[in-house]
């Protein structure tokens, strides 16, 4: 089928894709990049991702991408989709006037092997990093996911106790030896000064990127996937003094007989309690959902969903956290926010039993919605 063309029904396993990851590369910079300006409000910029990086021009059916947006003139919304097809109406970023904005996407390849960048208002410089790609051409080699309640494997809050020190680097494991990647939240607390962090593999060299902006005093997130080395494990450096939490989803290995493969659909909305007065989640609230139900186009039976989680209208400074329905409540977190603001992050949600996922807002009242990407298979 055509991009943004919707399907009829729930997608067949053979629509799923083996996943590649890369060791992070900037493959686009309006402030370096040739004839490159910074995006305009409400521009729609074409960019090519494949046969760039490390990624290959062919059977590349979606991109994993690290967007930051770097001082925008304006606050605004932020949204990537295929190319060939119209914008959807869910986007994948919110951004604050001035303030540089990490996001990592996943995203469905479009004609020409280009997504399109579309920023709502202000104008805004942008830099995007490949972390990796999905290709439905098993000959090549790819790695499948498991995805997993959120494991926090590392917290500087705890141990050590204090946060890692100004151009620093700190080795973490992630995974178990001879995994191939991870995926992990990564949130920072109460920096110091405005900075960021960079991940990459621990037997790299620190490469040109970032995966997370901070600002001082500042609780925010973003999800990472990141290629490990032989032993699982991943070094962040830390440009500015700030504290390094890291919260693990999901796993992935070189086996391509189980499951655990992508399948990327149309960016859409798949809950918004905006939609219905009076449904915000409260202080301490879990709420259940049967994701599988709420699109429509998810098969009974799947292992997680890629999805952006939105918190709205929110009244103070809390967090959300989603884990398997039927499962215990993991001591982590997807997304973070400050009181009154609104606020996204990238999140892969495992799902238990019947296809359920549990949410719990920890402090005052938010709104949440989940707009979705794709699905790992079963």
């Amino acid at each position: 089928w055509v991009a943004y063309e919707m399907p009829t029904g729930p997608l067949s396993p053979v629509d799923a894709s083996e996943y590649a990851t890369l060791s992070p590369t900037r493959i686009y910079d309006t402030r370096s990049t040739l004839n490159a300006t910074a995006l305009a409000p409400g521009e729609q910029r074409s960019i090519t991702v494949t046969d760039i990086g490390g990624v290959p021009d062919n059977h590349v059916t979606a991109i994993v991408i690290n967007a930051t947006l770097i001082s925008p003139s304006a606050s605004g919304f932020f949204t990537v989709f295929p190319s060939g097809g119209v914008r959807p109406t869910v986007y994948d970023a919110l951004y604050a006037t001035g303030l540089d904005k990490a996001c990592l996407i996943v995203c469905k390849v479009g004609d020409g092997g280009k997504v399109v960048f579309y920023t709502s208002a202000g104008t805004t410089h942008m830099a995007v990093d490949v972390l990796g790609y999905f290709t439905n051409d098993y000959l090549q080699v790819g790695e499948t996911m498991t995805a997993q309640a959120p494991d926090r494997v590392y917290d500087s809050r705890d141990t050590p106790g204090t946060p890692a020190a100004a151009a620093s680097t700190t080795t973490i494991t992630v995974a178990g030896a001879g995994d191939a990647a991870a995926v992990f939240n990564l949130t920072t607390e109460d920096p110091a000064a405005i900075g960021y962090f960079t991940v990459y593999p621990a037997d790299g060299t620190l490469p040109l990127v970032s995966n997370l902006n901070y600002r001082v005093g500042d609780t925010v997130c973003n999800l990472v996937f990141c290629k490990v080395d032989s032993s699982g494990q991943v070094k962040i450096f830390t440009s500015a003094e700030a504290h390094i939490i890291v919260d693990v989803v999901g796993i992935f290995a070189t086996d391509h007989s189980g499951p655990g493969r992508f399948v990327p659909l149309t960016p859409s909305t798949l809950y918004d309690t905006r939609q219905k007065v009076g449904t915000e989640i409260g202080e301490s609230e879990t709420r259940e959902l049967e994701i599988w139900r709420l699109s429509g186009l998810l098969p009974f039976e799947f292992q997680a969903t890629q999805v952006t989680i939105v918190a709205a209208n929110t009244t103070e400074a809390s967090f959300f956290t989603a884990w398997p329905g039927y499962e215990t409540q993991p001591d982590a977190s997807n997304l973070n926010w400050a009181a009154e603001e609104n606020e996204s992050n990238a999140a892969v949600l495992p799902t238990g039993d019947d296809g359920l996922g549990e949410f719990i807002n920890a402090f005052g009242t938010a709104e949440l919605a989940l707009n979705y990407r794709g699905y790992w298979t079963a």
